[in-house]
Parts: structure tokens; C-alpha cells; sequence
């Protein structure tokens, strides 16, 4: 049997690359896309930074943006944030056998989840179908049996099946009401089930332990049961949480400060 590809050569055959400066990223993303390169960056992924954002609006951006080459070069530019939240997640779902992933974008990372064992069945989501049809293509390519894609929004709250857990990389930013999603990502779960999303962690605008009592779930704790936030590159952090039990005593629910470490994982920088 062949040793398992690193999460950085795993994104690699994505052609998704790690540059050691911004000028070896800015010559590499012009080969890709031409000397207007940043033109069409900003004209597929330009309005995600409007103030205001319909539904439609996001669906057309990451259909846009679902060109290989256009998803090889933004993903490249935000490298440090793709491997840390990969690698992040990757070892939080260890021994979980079946796995939801929400927003799955081309599915970089749905496709190292269920690389990485073989007995794990990964469903996938995302509301893009040129999305989901780039991922499914190359999934068949790498051979992956134990992986589907599916077209589904989740504000419409409709998913199905039971998992062991379920993640999330930002795509629970662009729902309008999320405790809503987040109730029903709960009943999704089994009783010793997990979620994970980086969306709570990286926003400020919640409250985000009442957010989660009142969607059924509990911030998973190091010590005090309460939240657990783990550190990432650029400012990104990943919240677990399960379902609450009935027995938690009040004093359960009281706020501790977040904690950070580095990324456990060395990533290797390569030129153009």
C-alpha cells in the first residue's frame, strides 16, 4: 500500500501551491490567468466583499469562481488559511466514519477527509452545481469511492442521514438565519456527534454561547466544557461543539476565554 500524500501535497494536485513570497504568487497567478489575473479575482470573487449580499448573489460568485484556474489562484493566494483549517479539521474528525461537509467549494478538502480513511463516508454539499461538478470530476479522477457530491443550500434546511460529524469552512457566514441552520444541523447529528465550523469562530457579531444553547449544542471545552477554539493562520479559528445533554448543571454554560496554539503542521514553502 502507498504512504498517504501530505495535506500539502494532497493540494498540490489540485494545483493549489504554497509560495514563500507575493512576488512568486503574483508571476505564477499571471501565467494562469493573463496579465488582467487580478481582474478576474476580483470579477469572480469581488462581490462576496459587498455589504449587502442575496442568496443569488453568493451562487453566482462560487459558480464563477468554480473555474479551475480561477480556483487554483484564490485558493493558492489564501494557502495558509486552506492548510490550516484542513489540517485543523482533518485531525478533530479522527474516528469519525460519517462526515457532512458544508459548502465543500471544488472539494480540496471533502476529498483529503475521506483520503485519509478509507472506511469514513463523506457527503458533500455545496449550492454551487459547477461546483459540485468540478469536485465530482475530480474525485472520480483520485479514484475516491468513499465521497459524494451533492447540489443543496443548506439555509433550506432540508438535508438527511445521521452523521458523526459535521463541518463547515466559512459557508455559514452567507446564510441569512443561522440559528435556524443550526438547529437543524443539529438534529443531523448523532448523539455523540460533533460540529465543526470556523464561521463561529472567526465572527465577533454573536453571541455565541446563547447562539448555541438555544440550536441544541454545547462548545466543546479543554477544561471547562465550554468553548474550544483552535488557534489557525490568518485569524481563523475552528469551534466544536456537540449536542447538549440534558444533565449539563448551569455553571456549564459560563463563558471562558479562547485559547490559540500554532498550526501543529509545517507547511513547505515552494517558488513558482
Amino acid at each position: 500500500m502507498e504512504p498517504l500524500p501530505s495535506l500539502q501535497e494532497h493540494l498540490a494536485v489540485y494545483n493549489i501551491r504554497c509560495f514563500g513570497d507575493q512576488p512568486a504568487y503574483e508571476s505564477w497567478a499571471e501565467q494562469q490567468l493573463g496579465h488582467r489575473w487580478r481582474q478576474r479575482l476580483d470579477a469572480a470573487y469581488g462581490c462576496l466583499h459587498a455589504r449587502s449580499l442575496s442568496r443569488e448573489d453568493v451562487r453566482k460568485t462560487f459558480d464563477c469562481s468554480s473555474h479551475t484556474k480561477i480556483a487554483q489562484v484564490n485558493l493558492s493566494g489564501i494557502f495558509p488559511t486552506v492548510f490550516g483549517v484542513g489540517d485543523a479539521i482533518g485531525k478533530l474528525i479522527q474516528d469519525r466514519k460519517r462526515v457532512l461537509d458544508l459548502g465543500c467549494n471544488i472539494g480540496h478538502l471533502t476529498t483529503w477527509y475521506a483520503l485519509t480513511d478509507a472506511d469514513r463516508h463523506v457527503t458533500a454539499v455545496d449550492f454551487s452545481p459547477p461546483c459540485v461538478h468540478a469536485a465530482r470530476v475530480k474525485a472520480r479522477k483520485l479514484g475516491l469511492t468513499n465521497v459524494d457530491f451533492e447540489v443543496g443550500d443548506v439555509e433550506a434546511c432540508d438535508l438527511t442521514g445521521t452523521y458523526d460529524a459535521v463541518v463547515e469552512s466559512s459557508c455559514l457566514k452567507y446564510v441569512n438565519d443561522i440559528g435556524k441552520v443550526l438547529r437543524h444541523l443539529s438534529s443531523l447529528l448523532e448523539p455523540q456527534g460533533i460540529l465543526v465550523t470556523t464561521t463561529l469562530g472567526e465572527s465577533y457579531q454573536y453571541d455565541v454561547d446563547s447562539l448555541l444553547r438555544s440550536s441544541g449544542l454545547v462548545g466543546v471545552g479543554m477544561h471547562s466544557g465550554d468553548f474550544h477554539y483552535l488557534g489557525q493562520r490568518l485569524g481563523y479559528f475552528v469551534l466544536v461543539a456537540r449536542k447538549q445533554a440534558a444533565s449539563c448543571a448551569q455553571e456549564y454554560w459560563d463563558p471562558c476565554p479562547y485559547w490559540s496554539h500554532p498550526a501543529s503542521s509545517q507547511v513547505i514553502l515552494v517558488g513558482a
